[in-house]
């Protein structure tokens, strides 16, 4: 049987949770069975050299508009020239200028990815989701708390709706590195716990929320650090906002890291704050390190705390994350949810995962004749 021609498309490569993830999808599908790529919207970014790395195709058709005529023309002429099979968007974007040029290309086999809860409001954006899953084979939502949203917005049918969490390989986040060593280059005290954000600096990851409970915790015990792991336009605004609060001796900016693996040594809990999310990776890379995790009850975070190996907080309040952030970081209950986090990661392995979205493209390819389709 040939391999199926899978093309990825979303908006960008800037790192990013969906930007991420999707390099992950390209990266473990089974290369005898598939042979995938990536095409970008807007622009590359960052993650581009990564796709070199892994020897997976990249192609960018900018658009000048979200529905540029030319850019879905030209998109459709991509997928036409490379003899696509299935064509799997990510994101806005992607969702349906990607679906669009897809299906004027006669793709066999379409599937649509949502990551966030964040819905169509205009009525002619709400009109073309629903006209393009009809076109569609398959919609994964990267939560049930996604799905759920989806459905309840009424233009989706629940059959073509499914889950399909984010994953990691939690092999892949096991580091022989010493937390001594590892806090020593961060620039983190050796003496004492250190408790980290990851993520864009972005608003909706609300650092906000995370100083102004560091704020509460160093009045209460000085003897905490904080680390901001990330970088983004916001960066100069938090280093301000720190210096404000007095915080500036407590709080470490490390910018962009691509050793997280090894940076989750340093840490005795990470923290995640956001007022929006679908499937953050951080909580699963955070368990599959050992790290435990204090998160804000948004998107499929309870879904992955279902399992152990973090604390809820319903409030978004600095006195609900001080108290849920002493509490991990207390050295008996810090051993009790690092223990439950490593059993609970795994169900979302890279091999459980992928299966199961290799089984369903192979289902799909045959159900469509995707093998026999010639454009």
């Amino acid at each position: 049987m040939p391999r199926a021609k899978v093309l990825h498309i979303l908006a960008d490569m800037d790192p990013g949770g969906a930007q991420y993830s999707v390099l992950d999808l390209a990266t473990y599908l089974d290369r005898e069975r598939f042979e995938p790529s990536i095409c970008c919207l807007r622009e590359g970014g960052a993650l581009v050299g990564k796709l070199h790395e892994r020897n997976i195709p990249f192609h960018l058709i900018p658009f000048s508009s979200r529905l540029s005529l030319l850019g879905v023309l030209r998109l459709r002429s991509l997928i036409r020239d490379l003899g696509i099979h299935i064509v799997h968007t990510h994101l806005r974007r992607a969702n349906h200028a990607g679906r669009l040029a897809a299906w004027l290309a006669g793709t066999p086999v379409i599937c649509a990815h949502h990551r966030d809860t964040i819905l169509e409001k205009k009525w002619r954006q709400k009109w073309l989701t629903r006209f393009l899953t009809r076109h569609t084979d398959q919609v994964f939502c990267v939560s049930e708390d996604v799905r759920m949203v989806r459905l309840g917005a009424g233009d989706e049918p629940a059959e073509k709706l499914r889950v399909l969490h984010n994953f990691i390989e939690p092999a892949d986040y096991q580091d022989n590195t010493s937390a001594a060593e590892m806090k020593a280059e961060l620039g983190f005290p050796a003496d004492l716990p250190t408790v980290g954000i990851v993520g864009r600096l972005h608003p909706f990851k609300n650092h906000e929320l995370f100083l102004r409970a560091a704020r509460q915790l160093v009045d209460e015990d000085p003897a905490i650090h904080f680390a901001i792991i990330g970088d983004g336009d916001l960066r100069q605004k938090l280093v301000s906002r720190t210096s404000e609060l007095g915080l500036s001796q407590h709080v470490t900016f490390t910018g962009l890291r691509s050793d997280m693996k090894r940076v989750y040594r340093a840490l005795d809990a990470t923290v995640l704050c956001s007022t929006r999310e679908g499937f953050p990776k951080v909580v699963i890379e955070s368990q599959a390190a050992g790290v435990p995790v204090v998160a804000h009850k948004v998107g499929g975070v309870a879904e992955v705390l279902s399992g152990g190996g973090g604390l809820l907080v319903t409030e978004d309040t600095p006195e609900a994350f001080a108290v849920a952030i002493d509490h991990a970081i207390q050295p008996s209950e810090r051993a009790i949810l690092r223990e439950q986090a490593k059993k609970s990661v795994q169900r979302f392995s890279a091999t459980r995962i992928i299966t199961a979205l290799e089984d369903i493209y192979s289902d799909l390819c045959e159900t469509k004749g995707a093998y026999q389709h010639v454009y």
